[in-house]
């Protein structure tokens, strides 16, 4: 298993087996905190190498906090199959909506994807608190 993507985006979407990103993002803004993740995406895209023979993709899709000994919080079970793409290339697509997640604290986050048979995915971003005057990202 090898991952070609794994990040945060204003809109993502997969339509036969390919991956479409858009706005890729490592920060979110907030205006007052707490708050929540507006309009934004985890999108990843797993291919799977000669030796993976699998048909399909299970895991858990896991939001972790900044905040000393709280316990990663679960957004996901996931239940994928493996497509089969150009020049019979295989692979996973996760595109899934985050909004609405609640961030209490400006610091960093991590969007993590486990599963049993391959180490975690990991998608790190930032959180902080806007500063007047600055311009807004709507999150």
């Amino acid at each position: 298993m090898r991952v070609s993507v794994a990040v945060l985006a204003d809109g993502a979407n997969a339509i036969n087996g390919r991956l479409s990103v858009i706005g890729i993002t490592d920060r979110l803004n907030a205006k007052v905190l707490p708050t929540a993740i507006g309009h934004t995406f985890l999108a990843v895209q797993v291919r799977m190498e000669g030796n993976d023979d699998v048909m399909g993709f299970q895991g858990k899709v896991l939001f972790c906090t900044p905040s000393p000994g709280e316990d990663p919080a679960l957004i996901a079970d996931l239940t994928l199959p493996v497509e089969h793409g150009e020049r019979d290339v295989r692979r996973v697509n996760i595109v899934l909506p985050l909004f609405g997640i609640p961030l209490n604290s400006e610091g960093d986050y991590e969007i993590r994807v486990q599963t049993d048979a391959y180490e975690d995915v990991v998608v790190p971003f930032e959180v902080r608190l806007q500063a007047s005057g600055e311009p807004s990202d709507d999150n």
